[in-house]
This record gives structure tokens, C-alpha cells and sequence, in this order.
């Protein structure tokens, strides 16, 4: 019995991006409670939109875990994309890059611009990467698991049937090109 994989792009990479999330939350708990960093990603994702006296209320709890599920949610739809566009082949490696992409928003451009403070603990940026790198890279993992190969271009597999388009153009009756559907 084979198990049957997801075709949606944007789908597998919300699930993948939220699933793949859980351990990194757990990571960034540990090495809080550890006094390693200072930064929890949930409050530096509810600093966008609270004050950060509110940050610790209910409201800022959940709007901050609100914020940081679509962004990992986000992360995961462009690893799926940028597998979609370049193959399953080295997934993890291709999963971390974008991970990176992410932490280097989340841990240098975020303070520099002043939407988050800047972290005192000198480990906080560094422990930060490797959360980022483990979660770009068991994303990329899992979706190259539980993606349709329909979704990927990979030469030379055996059984692939047609690759779905990245974009999904339809003609209209009486028009002169394609419309985007």
C-alpha cells in the first residue's frame, strides 16, 4: 500500500513549514529556559504588532504564535517552490539556504531596523541560525518525502507522470493569449 502524497504546493508547504516549526519551538524553549538566548520567537513575532509591554498578556501570546505559524508557514510554501523549480536532489541543503534567508531577517535585519530590540546574549544569534538551519533543513526533507513528484523536474526518474506548472495558465474563448486561471 503506497501512502498518498500531497499535490497542492502551497498546502504541503504550509503543513511541512508548521510541522517542521514544532522543533524549533522546542529547541528555542530549551535553550531559553537554559539562559542560553534571550530571544523566544513568538514574543520577536509579536513584537510586529504589540507593544512590548502587551507581549507577555493573552493577546500578545496568541497573536505572536499567530505570526510566527505564518511565517513558517511561508517558509515552508518557498522551500516547496524552490524544490518545485530545481529538483528533490540535496533537499536538507536546499531547505537550509532558505532557512537562513529567514534567520538572517528574523536576527539581523528585524533588530537593525528597530522592530525588535537587540538580543544581549551574544549566543542568541548563533543558536538561532542553528534552529533555522535544523528547521530549513527537515523541511526541505519532509517535503521531498510527502510532495506528488508531479510537483518536482527531476530528470531521469522512473514513473513520473506529467509535472504540474509552476503557474497555471488557461486561453479564454475569444481572447489572443493565455490568461492566468
Amino acid at each position: 500500500m503506497t501512502m498518498k502524497k500531497i499535490k497542492d504546493r502551497v498546502l504541503l508547504g504550509v503543513l511541512v513549514g508548521v510541522f517542521s516549526a514544532i522543533v524549533g519551538r522546542l529547541l528555542n524553549t530549551f535553550e531559553y529556559r537554559a539562559g542560553l538566548t534571550d530571544a523566544k520567537y513568538d514574543n520577536m513575532a509579536a513584537n510586529l504588532f504589540v507593544d512590548k509591554r502587551q507581549i507577555g498578556t493573552p493577546e500578545g501570546r496568541t497573536i505572536g504564535a499567530v505570526v510566527n505559524a505564518v511565517l513558517t508557514g511561508v517558509a515552508g510554501i518557498s522551500i516547496v517552490y524552490l524544490l518545485s523549480m530545481t529538483g528533490r536532489d540535496k533537499p536538507v541543503l536546499k531547505g537550509m539556504g532558505i532557512g537562513i534567508l529567514f534567520w538572517l531577517a528574523l536576527f539581523g535585519l528585524t533588530p537593525r531596523v528597530g522592530i525588535v530590540e537587540r538580543f544581549k546574549k551574544p549566543l542568541s544569534p548563533l543558536l538561532g541560525l542553528v534552529d533555522h538551519l535544523i528547521f530549513g533543513g527537515l523541511c526541505g526533507w519532509i517535503v521531498s518525502k510527502f510532495g506528488d513528484s508531479t510537483l518536482f523536474p527531476d530528470v531521469g526518474q522512473k514513473n513520473v507522470k506529467r509535472k504540474l506548472p509552476l503557474f497555471s495558465y488557461a486561453k479564454k474563448p475569444g481572447t489572443r493569449g493565455n490568461t492566468i486561471k
